[in-house]
């Protein structure tokens, strides 16, 4: 399902990093990169590419903990595919050994806190300025929702 990501999604993804429309997702890379610096920032992820965007998973497996990034293409937001993807991501994590799962979010960044907030993540903590977005220091917000917490909501 998870894979790492094929060039041609690399090139993709770098395009969308280059245009200011994906400055949120991209936020901690805030020194410009090339395409091969680029490619190795974001090799640590597993990815699954999809028609309308991309997710990534970064894994910590001693904690057996993922932190999950979902990014929707412009002209499919505002659709609820972002929290539709959440759900079936949590039940593929949850029913292969993960334990929790967090979505770190930028605190303007309304619709996704809305996303974890109705999706029953709970909020963890803050980041102070850990973010910078075109010159900008930004606080992120830590969500995260337990296995136990995801099957009360969701089931099985």
């Amino acid at each position: 399902m998870f894979t790492n990501i094929a060039r041609e999604d690399i090139l993709n993804l770098y395009a969308l990093y280059q245009s200011e429309e994906y400055d949120i997702f991209f936020r901690h890379y805030e020194d410009f990169m090339n395409l091969d610096e680029f490619s190795v920032a974001i090799a640590p992820a597993k990815w699954l590419v999809f028609p309308e965007g991309y997710i990534s998973l970064i894994v910590h497996p001693k904690p057996k903990l993922c932190q999950i990034s979902i990014l929707i293409i412009k002209e499919h937001q505002r659709q609820g595919l972002g929290f539709k993807y959440m759900v079936e991501i949590g039940k593929y994590l949850f029913s292969n050994g993960i334990n929790r799962v967090i979505v770190n979010v930028v605190e303007t960044d309304l619709h996704t806190k809305n996303m974890c907030d109705k999706g029953g993540f709970e909020l963890e903590g803050r980041h102070i300025f850990s973010c910078k977005i075109d010159g900008v220091y930004y606080t992120e917000l830590r969500y995260g929702m337990s296995k136990d917490k995801y099957q009360e909501i969701y089931g099985g």
